[in-house]
């Protein structure tokens, strides 16, 4: 490990080869060089630590940030998506993959009041379809209300922009016979813009997660915040 260190190898690379040293030890039914309760994370926190590679600090999203989204009015298709996608990502506290699989069926609009419950009128739950810990694929379902303040109610701007882009349902909806599966006619909640007839105008291809951070970066710096140390995760963090 030390002549490792002395010829520049990262922290990461350093771990993956004694992961490969405890996996041939376990094979062969030898002894493991780190044995003992979380000895595996400690010295990996070690070698981070020594090496100076440690990870550069992501802020998470904080609520004035959020605030001032709601209350800007972006003029592009681009930036008006960008902002919604990170007000939605922090409120639901959505990973990249899944915002990347949202749809516009997966928006249930006054779900709640429609079941009885009138005082959660005007309110929004998200049908995440798939979560990296839910082991039992039963699905997650964030639910976003109705503010007390209009310029701040995040449902209402949903709707807008799915009425201004012409973003709706379609007609051949799988969701409701197979809720946890991808439908294949319903566009993208957050997609990708093309110019068509020298008009912007939402596709039918969905983000990549790649392109989260990007989007979030770019709204946060919309409304005069340093998004340097923002990124994808800072919507669940």
């Amino acid at each position: 490990t030390w002549h490792l260190m002395l010829c520049g190898y990262s922290a990461s690379s350093i771990r993956d080869i004694w992961s490969a040293i405890q996996f041939r030890h376990d094979l062969f039914d030898l002894p493991k060089p780190i044995q003992g309760r979380r000895q595996f994370t400690l010295w990996s926190n070690c070698v981070l630590a020594a090496s100076s590679s440690s990870r550069s600090l992501k802020l998470p999203i904080f609520r004035e940030v959020i605030v001032a989204l709601l209350q800007s009015a972006p003029a592009t298709l681009a930036s008006q998506r960008d902002k919604l996608l990170t007000v939605v990502a922090t409120l639901a506290c959505l990973r990249p993959s899944e915002v990347c699989a949202l749809q516009v069926c997966d928006l249930l609009f006054d779900f709640h009041a429609n079941a009885g419950f009138l005082e959660f009128g005007g309110s929004v739950l998200i049908r995440v379809i798939k979560r990296k810990n839910d082991a039992a694929r039963k699905g997650h379902f964030p639910a976003l209300a109705k503010s007390q303040n209009p310029a701040l109610d995040v449902v209402q701007q949903l709707k807008d922009f799915l009425a201004t882009h012409h973003i709706g349902v379609q007609g051949q909806c799988s969701k409701l016979d197979f809720p946890h599966a991808t439908c294949a006619v319903c566009p993208p909640l957050f997609s990708r813009c093309v110019t068509s007839a020298g008009a912007v105008r939402p596709s039918s291809r969905p983000l990549l997660p790649q392109m989260i951070g990007e989007s979030i970066q770019n709204a946060i710096a919309s409304v005069g915040f340093d998004s340097d140390s923002f990124s994808a995760v800072s919507a669940r963090k």
